[in-house]
């Protein structure tokens, strides 16, 4: 149970990272308009660019996940977040920028509906199971206020490059801590069933005929 926990708080902290990336970069635009001489509507594309391949890709990613496999999909996902987040600090034009941020959304959409679903099949108790979703659902509030504080904090400190460097971590310390758990853990990659579709709290089976009933008799 405590592998579970483990891994459950692994899946937990990757979705509040994801909601964390939309926010991060929000008490940085001044600080990013005084370096590239952006202006306002070149400071809104790169702002809604990440939140914008996020949201409208997350149902191919779902779709994917189901195709090749929800660990793989989660791995692949949460890689191109990785870079992309990486690339992010280091860009040096508008368009570079711009860029960055879409992959970081492409990269988002694949691994939160693989995270989902991973962190679904932890817990075969359906008690369990709805106290841990319950929890998920708080996650996106969380990550977004996290986001902004911790914004204000690197801005300040470090410069805006830096609130590019939390996600990138993340992604590393979290594709590690699966790589761990995944081969020796709960959470197993080489027996993922690629399901995005979340199994029923209970599962239903046909019953077996009664030894007693009658064997069907043929009609003439």
């Amino acid at each position: 149970m405590s592998r579970k926990r483990l891994a459950f708080a692994m899946f937990a902290c990757v979705q509040a990272g994801l909601i964390a990336a939309i926010s991060l970069l929000a008490v940085a635009l001044p600080a990013i308009q005084a370096e590239m001489g952006f202006d306002h509507v070149q400071l809104t594309l790169i702002t809604a660019r990440y939140g914008l391949a996020f949201s409208g890709l997350l149902i191919l990613g779902g779709r994917l996940g189901d195709l090749f496999g929800m660990s793989r999909t989660f791995v692949s996902g949460l890689t191109v977040f990785g870079l992309a987040s990486l690339a992010g600090g280091f860009a040096s034009s508008f368009t570079f920028l711009l860029a960055a941020r879409f992959a970081q959304g492409v990269g988002a959409s694949l691994t939160a509906p693989a995270a989902l679903a991973l962190a679904g099949r932890l817990f075969d108790d359906p008690g369990e199971r709805t106290r841990a979703l319950a929890l998920w659902g708080g996650l996106s509030a969380t990550g977004a206020v996290a986001g902004m504080l911790l914004s204000g904090v690197i801005v300040a400190a470090l410069g805006w490059r830096w609130v590019f460097a939390p996600p990138a971590v993340m992604s590393a310390l979290a594709l590690a801590a699966f790589a761990v758990l995944g081969g020796h853990g709960p959470v197993n990659a080489r027996q993922d069933a690629g399901s995005f579709r979340m199994r029923p709290l209970t599962s239903a089976r046909a019953p077996a005929p009664s030894p007693t009933a009658p064997a069907p008799q043929a009609s003439a």
